[in-house]
């Protein structure tokens, strides 16, 4: 496994990326739907950002870390919750994509709960200067 360092650009657009997600939660009141982008999921525990995912923790329940955790498995740059499941990932990428090793990672740890796995280029979010209404997105899962 890689590790790279993260860069300025990378933080960036992590941190805006999820304030658009965090305001789609906090803004009108649609029930219990949240739409962002092409996005949309059900008001549960928010959105969090490197969320870390060990090996005793379970896709329903990973909110409420296990004791013992185990071994370190992923930290995903953004997770949105539905309906109390961590089911939208977020990789934000500047200079390498998200390897084949992370990918396979959280697909064996999610089995069969349903997850999506987005890649999005730092640049497509910094180059917005508002919510965009699409989001230029690899989805990896």
């Amino acid at each position: 496994m890689k590790i790279f360092l993260e860069s300025y650009k990378h933080k960036a657009a992590v941190q805006f990326l999820a304030q658009w997600l965090r305001d789609a939660e906090a803004g009108k009141d649609e029930g219990n739907v949240c739409r962002c982008m092409q996005f949309c999921w059900e008001k549960s525990y928010g959105v969090v950002e490197e969320m870390i995912f060990y090996e005793n923790s379970h896709p329903s329940l990973c909110w409420f870390e296990p004791s013992p955790k185990g071994k370190f498995l992923f930290k995903p740059d953004i997770v949105v919750f539905s309906d109390g499941i961590p089911e939208i990932i977020f990789e934000v990428v500047h200079k390498h994509p998200v390897d084949n090793y992370k990918i396979e990672v959280i697909k064996n740890f999610y089995g069969d709960y349903s997850v999506s796995l987005f890649q999005v280029k730092a640049d497509k979010i910094l180059n917005k200067t508002q919510v965009p209404i699409i989001l230029d997105f690899v989805q990896l899962i």
